[in-house]
């Protein structure tokens, strides 16, 4: 009898495939796609894993282990490139398993796991790209392209909405409280500011790079030379809203999260999607990137200035 965690498990690996295998393309190498299966096979099967397997540093392996793979595509091209994309991971994993052995689960272990899976989502586009941007101009690109209205527009756009989605029933406004939760931790607010303004910085950063490498300078662009760029827009939005389901149907489950919050959330990914499909028509990756980071960052960072203080008892 095969148990309903494995049916899960083999359910999500079964629509990672299908979606990844969809946006391949042209794309001559496909460790990069393959990647993938195994990055969203293991971020959304998790939560339905044997209960001896229930650990972080488990879940890390696979995670890096599975976007490890990207690069190698690139031995054939541009071997430099591969060995210093696997070096940024393989240093990133062992530092963020090692952060989880001793010191437990906590921002800058999963941080650092963070980097090794979107290097490896860069390292798949660069072996499916055939005149690829540099990582230099994209890690500048959120300075360099901050006056193009799609960046400073989605600044203040999600800053709002950031500031509207804090639960206030369980947190307060920073200015109410003298100590501030980071990913369950409390720390003093004069450090607690700095370390989150300072460590989000980073993580949207490598996010908004990962990312935007992987679903519009790979999928969105082979999809636009296959079907054309409208219906390419269509599907990127759809894939990129499916690829969250599975870990969603969890919360769902727990009581967390209602299928009216699930359609909400995927309507606003969508959206999103939308947005970031039209920067890279108007600007490239670069744009891209640089309004994705912003994004990320506008809602995390007002979302931590309205609620995250810690509310006391």
């Amino acid at each position: 009898m095969i148990s309903k965690e494995f049916r899960r498990f083999a359910s999500v690996l079964l629509l990672s495939a299908v979606l990844q295998g969809l946006t391949a393309g042209d794309c001559r190498l496909l460790p990069s796609v393959i990647s993938q299966v195994g990055v969203y096979g293991t971020m959304g099967s998790y939560p339905w894993w044997p209960e001896e397997m229930q650990q972080p540093i488990i879940r890390d392996m696979l995670l890096t282990a599975s976007s490890a793979a990207a690069p190698l595509g690139l031995y054939r091209s541009d071997p430099a490139a591969a060995a210093g994309i696997h070096l940024v991971q393989g240093a990133s994993a062992a530092a963020g398993a090692a952060n989880h052995l001793f010191l437990g689960n906590n921002y800058l272990g999963n941080s650092l796991v963070n980097l090794a899976v979107k290097g490896g989502m860069y390292g798949g586009y660069l072996a499916c790209s055939d005149d690829p941007v540099s990582l230099g101009r994209l890690v500048t690109a959120p300075v360099r392209k901050f006056s193009s209205p799609f960046v400073w527009g989605s600044v203040l756009g999600f800053s709002v909405l950031g500031a509207l989605s804090v639960d206030r029933e369980h947190s307060v406004p920073l200015w109410q409280s003298d100590t501030v939760e980071i990913h369950g931790q409390q720390y003093p607010r004069a450090a607690g500011i700095p370390l989150f303004a300072a460590g989000e910085g980073i993580n949207m950063l490598i996010t908004g790079i990962g990312e935007e490498s992987w679903y519009r300078g790979t999928v969105y662009e082979q999809l636009s030379r296959e079907i054309g760029t409208g219906w390419a827009k269509a599907a990127d939005a759809l894939i990129f809203s499916l690829v969250h389901l599975p870990q969603e149907i969890v919360l769902i489950e727990s009581g967390e999260m209602t299928w009216g919050d699930a359609l909400g959330q995927a309507a606003l990914r969508s959206g999103i999607t939308l947005l970031l499909n039209t920067a890279y028509d108007a600007g490239g990756l670069e744009l891209s990137s640089a309004v994705h980071t912003w994004i990320n960052l506008a809602l995390h960072l007002s979302g931590f200035l309205f609620g995250g203080g810690v509310l006391q008892h």
